[in-house]
């Protein structure tokens, strides 16, 4: 007698999970086909409105230096906190872990090529995420569950005028601002390290960073940057758009959801700047 005996049923499995993977596949494909499609309807409705009546422009300028006030805002305290422990972590490797190497300017030179252009631009995107998008989807999906949606658009207001494109270019303006401050006290936490582990001076720590800071390389990082932010922001609010008016339990999903494939395409998106431009 066989101590794994065979059952017909047994046959089905692989059929059984072969369908649902490819219906997972299908759906996840619909999916993206849906939101390249709000992408071309946002980008042909949304444009308008910088064209419209000088009223409306007023309204969405305004409200999108609401949306800029608001990402500095949610984001500064993370950001400041996490890019001084970043600088400071590295002068504590460096002259600790490391010391054997030594130099300032290998610090600075590394400093630059890593922090600076790799990790900063994905250190400033999750705090982004998690302190503005996801909030930002959640705010969303509650005004389309209160009939806000329906209430401006019988006001001859798209929602993707009022709602969706001051928060997709506030953060466009805001996130390399938002990268600048980070890198900024990045710098400053480095310092702050190298002058407490071997006291280096302020006019060589500077000389080093005007000798490798470069310009072609701040140019790649703005327009990382401007990606990065795009990717965000149409990723949230696409699912915040997709969200079924009258399904309230959802929303924590939905949020959920938004904030993973913000950040996922995001990193994706600057990987991709940064491997291309390397």
């Amino acid at each position: 007698m066989s101590l794994f005996p065979w059952r017909e049923e047994d046959a089905s499995i692989p059929a059984r999970l072969c369908g649902r993977s490819g219906r997972l596949l299908l759906k996840s494909l619909s999916r993206r086909l849906d939101q390249a499609a709000w992408i071309g309807r946002f980008f042909i409705l949304g444009s308008l409105s910088l064209r419209g009546p000088a009223s409306r422009r007023a309204l969405v300028w305004s409200r999108i230096l609401e949306e800029i006030a608001r990402v500095l805002r949610v984001s500064a305290s993370l950001i400041f906190i996490l890019g001084f422990l970043s600088g400071f972590l590295w002068s504590l490797i460096w002259f600790r872990a490391l010391a054997n190497i030594g130099g300032t300017s290998s610090l600075s030179g590394f400093l630059i090529e890593i922090q600076l252009q790799v990790l900063s631009p994905f250190l400033a995107a999750m705090v982004i995420v998690v302190t503005y998008m996801g909030p930002m989807t959640m705010d969303l999906c509650l005004r389309k569950w209160n009939k806000e949606f329906e209430t401006l658009s019988l006001m001859a207001i798209p929602p993707l005028h009022l709602l969706a494109w001051p928060r997709l270019l506030g953060p466009l303006i805001a996130f390399p601002l938002a990268l600048f401050i980070l890198n900024f006290f990045t710098f400053l936490g480095n310092y702050a390290g190298a002058w407490f582990f071997v006291g280096l001076r302020f006019q060589d720590f500077y000389h080093d960073l005007e000798e490798g800071i470069k310009v072609f390389n701040l140019l790649r990082l703005l327009l990382q940057s401007a990606l990065m932010a795009l990717s965000m922001s149409f990723f949230a609010l696409c699912a915040a758009w997709d969200m079924e008016e009258e399904d309230l339990f959802s929303i924590p999903r939905v949020t959920r959801r938004a904030m993973m494939e913000a950040f996922f395409f995001a990193s994706l998106t600057g990987l991709l700047v940064t491997v291309f431009y390397a």
